[in-house]
């Protein structure tokens, strides 16, 4: 940038030390895994209840989508009424509500997925604890025979859904128990260690390791040398 007359020095600010402030994600590949299995174990604990909502389908935005269909954000107030739910048992069910869709864009399909859903819900009653544990278990043949048999896969959820006193077909098996080891007393040798000295130790061989492969270099290079007369 050039400089005329009798002006002070332009101070761009260019070193702004951009190297430091860089923020890399190589532990995504790590976090899917982890993501995954916070998932799986959550299906596991809320098992047989569901970890997603039950959501209706529309179609997609567009002329070029439109015929394609998706999971909408929830059913409206007519579709619930039709299928004869109102909003504290839709909230207990875990049905999605859009407050927002208007009346006039009612689909008799989502009704029907509604009364569906309805007819696969076996209720537990007051000994829901007993009932689930027996189901986790496999003891519970009536209610396992109805997991197992029939068409009753719903249209709007990828996964299952089920409740504290709710089942229905898809289950997820629940978790192992965790393995657990045996006490044991810190030996002498444990205690007097010190952590930072064993590092430094284990640097120091391969730091030697590598000194002893230059010098043996060394030789070998002077050795092939030929020696002048």
């Amino acid at each position: 940038m050039a400089i005329r007359s009798n002006t002070a020095l332009s101070r761009n600010g260019l070193r702004k030390h951009w190297q430091m402030r860089i923020r890399t994600r190589w532990d995504q590949p790590k976090q899917k895994i982890r993501r995954r299995a916070v998932r799986k174990e959550k299906a596991n604990r809320a098992f047989p209840m569901p970890t997603s909502l039950f959501r209706p389908i529309c179609n997609r935005v567009g002329p070029h989508h439109r015929n394609r269909q998706r999971l909408a954000r929830g059913f409206i107030k007519k579709e619930l009424r039709e299928a004869g739910i109102n909003d504290g048992m839709a909230r207990y069910l875990k049905i999605a509500m859009d407050s927002r869709r208007k009346e006039r864009h009612y689909s008799a399909k989502n009704v029907e997925m509604l009364k569906e859903y309805l007819d696969s819900v076996v209720h537990l009653g007051r000994r829901s604890r007993k009932v689930i544990e027996e189901i986790r278990r496999g003891e519970n043949k009536a209610i396992n025979e109805k997991m197992n048999g029939g068409d009753q896969s719903m249209a709007g959820s990828d996964k299952p859904m089920i409740f504290s006193n709710l089942v229905t077909k898809r289950q997820t098996k629940p978790s192992p128990p965790p393995i657990i080891e045996e006490y044991r007393e810190i030996a002498p040798l444990e205690r007097e260690a010190v952590a930072y000295n064993i590092l430094k130790e284990r640097k120091m061989v391969h730091v030697n390791r590598r000194k002893e492969f230059e010098i043996k270099r060394a030789e070998e290079a002077e050795a092939d040398v030929p020696k002048k007369k």
